[in-house]
């Protein structure tokens, strides 16, 4: 169990990585996208492969955060209580 909080809680180093190669690489796929004036949600409104990276690099970011928060959570031993 020791070894599943602490891969949990390595999950932590993988967002901004992994968000930053990720949309690096879908901005230079993506035509017409300024990545100095332009958000990355911007290659979402395109079809193609720029759009499906962003799309993944969000999920990836977004997953990666929900298994530190629950590594934090269970190595802070708390229980989760309903009501008063």
């Amino acid at each position: 169990m020791d070894k599943l909080k602490s891969l949990l809680l390595k999950a932590g180093i993988i967002p901004l990585p992994a968000w930053l190669i990720i949309t690096t690489v879908a901005g230079f796929l993506a035509t017409d996208y300024d990545p100095i004036g332009s958000h990355v949600s911007v290659m979402t409104l395109q079809d193609g492969p720029a759009h499906l990276l962003a799309n993944i690099a969000a999920l990836l970011a977004g997953f990666a955060l929900i298994a530190l928060g629950i590594g934090i959570w269970a190595q802070s031993k708390r229980v989760i209580s309903v009501g008063a």
